[in-house]
């Protein structure tokens, strides 16, 4: 997962949840002209490095690009659970990012007086680089995170009240 420099506060990386070994992203690595780094999830730090610190300041390849490690998450970071790289999301120039085509999720809260049509219109300035064909939509986390389960629930409101039903009837 690439992440902005604000995920990285908003997830806790500089406290709560503060690298296991090494260190969280600086500013300065969220600019394009930074070299490429990299913070590992636990699992594969443990399981690929033997939990080695030695990992710190080596040069790793995913996707054909190098990246220099810089930190080991805390096994207790898992807002990312099917990813074992996190790396700082940079913008430069307009075409560059076609990488993106697929999904770019931002997560954040909404202050006060900040409606989700503003946030769409603050997204669109910073996506300005991204292809005319993908669209920044504003979610609820809460939507984001039940909209599968809404349906089953439903029914099981359905199916609990006519049990409950059934049941007064034959009391």
């Amino acid at each position: 997962h690439r992440v902005s420099s604000e995920v990285v506060a908003l997830l806790g990386l500089n406290g709560p949840l503060h690298p296991e070994s090494g260190r969280a992203f600086t500013p300065s690595e969220f600019t394009p002209e930074s070299q490429p780094v990299v913070a590992i999830s636990h699992r594969l730090w443990r399981t690929r490095y033997a939990s080695s610190d030695s990992i710190i300041g080596q040069t790793i390849t995913a996707d054909g690009t190098p990246f220099r490690v810089v930190g080991v998450l805390s096994r207790n970071f898992d807002f990312f659970p099917d990813s074992d790289l996190l790396v700082p999301l940079t913008f430069s120039e307009p075409g560059t990012y076609s990488e993106y085509a697929r999904t770019l999720e931002v997560y954040g809260s909404l202050g006060s007086g900040l409606t989700p049509d503003l946030a769409r219109l603050m997204l669109t300035g910073k996506t300005r680089y991204f292809l005319p064909t993908q669209v920044v939509s504003v979610e609820s986390v809460r939507e984001r995170v039940f909209r599968g389960f809404r349906p089953t629930v439903k029914i099981l409101s359905v199916v609990s009240l006519i049990i409950l039903v059934v049941g007064c009837l034959n009391f």
